[in-house]
C-alpha cells in the first residue's frame, strides 16, 4: 500500500497537476499547503506531493515564485535573532507557479 501512494502521489505532483492547469483552460484545484516544525533550532518543512515547490520569505512577506526555495533545513535560532524578525512564511508551488494558501511559523 506504501508503493502504490508514492507511486500515485508522485504522478500527481510531478505530473497530473500541470496537466490540469492546461486542459480545457484549466481546472480550479487547491495546492497542498507546506507541513514545518521547528525541531532543535532547526525549521523543517515539507509536501505531500513530490514535484512540488515549498518557497519562502523571512521578511514577513508573500512567498511568490521569485523567493527562495527550501532545500533543507534552515537554522530558525540564527534567522528569529535577526532585526525585525516575524517569522517564516511558507507556500508550495507548482511546476505553473499556482500558489497554495501560506503557512507562517513564528
Amino acid at each position: 500500500m506504501d508503493a502504490d501512494w508514492n507511486e500515485f502521489a508522485n504522478r500527481l505532483g510531478q505530473r497530473e497537476l500541470a496537466r490540469l492547469d492546461g486542459f480545457l483552460g484549466g481546472y480550479g484545484y487547491r495546492i497542498p499547503l507546506p507541513g514545518a516544525k521547528v525541531e532543535n533550532g532547526q525549521l523543517l518543512a515539507n509536501v505531500s506531493a513530490p514535484g512540488l515547490t515549498i518557497r519562502y520569505t523571512v521578511d514577513g512577506s508573500e512567498p511568490t515564485a521569485q523567493s527562495a526555495p527550501y532545500t533543507g533545513a534552515l537554522d530558525y535560532a540564527a534567522l528569529s535573532q535577526a532585526a525585525g524578525f516575524t517569522g517564516v512564511k511558507l507556500a508550495t508551488f507548482s511546476s505553473s507557479n499556482r500558489k497554495s494558501a501560506t503557512v507562517v511559523v513564528n
